[in-house]
């Protein structure tokens, strides 16, 4: 077994709360339904049919808002450069523990996402003006980026 496979976050981390998108996300006003980390795996590898179905918007995708302590468990299998571990830090000198697990899962600093084939996202902007970065594991993303200019056709 891979170390990051499906089957290894439904093991270690089956219990976690993630947002769940049974039918993508291509509309701004899709929202998620709050599930288990293992019963959405589970759903996305072969849906129930207990979530409602939109042949219009393919893709099922999960999104996991990692706390701090469960990416703590992440970091142990990663090589991350250390300038990718600084935020951490940072975080521990501004907030206590509480503080700190709050804010990240409030602002989205640390998240993971998982898709089948198909699944998306509107097109949309950082409202929170941060910056990030991506680790692609497995398969392909189309990124489209926009100058700060076109934000105002964004939403239309």
């Amino acid at each position: 077994e891979k170390k990051w496979s499906l089957e290894y976050f439904v093991r270690e981390f089956g219990d976690a709360i993630v947002d769940f998108y049974p039918y993508n996300m291509a509309k701004h006003d899709t929202h998620p339904y709050l599930s288990r980390m293992d019963e959405s795996i589970r759903e996305l590898q072969s849906p129930s049919g207990r979530y409602p179905h939109d042949p219009y918007s393919p893709g099922t995708y999960l999104q996991w808002n990692v706390k701090p302590e469960d990416w703590d468990r992440l970091l142990l299998d990663t090589r991350l450069p250390y300038s990718f571990r600084r935020d951490e830090e940072w975080l521990h000198a501004i907030f206590d523990d509480a503080l700190r697990a709050e804010y990240t899962k409030r602002v989205h600093w640390r998240m993971m996402l998982v898709g089948s084939k198909g699944a998306g996202m509107f097109v949309f902007m950082d409202v929170l003006q941060t910056s990030s970065w991506q680790a692609q594991v497995l398969g392909a993303k189309k990124w489209f980026l926009c100058a700060p200019e076109q934000s105002a056709y964004l939403y239309g």
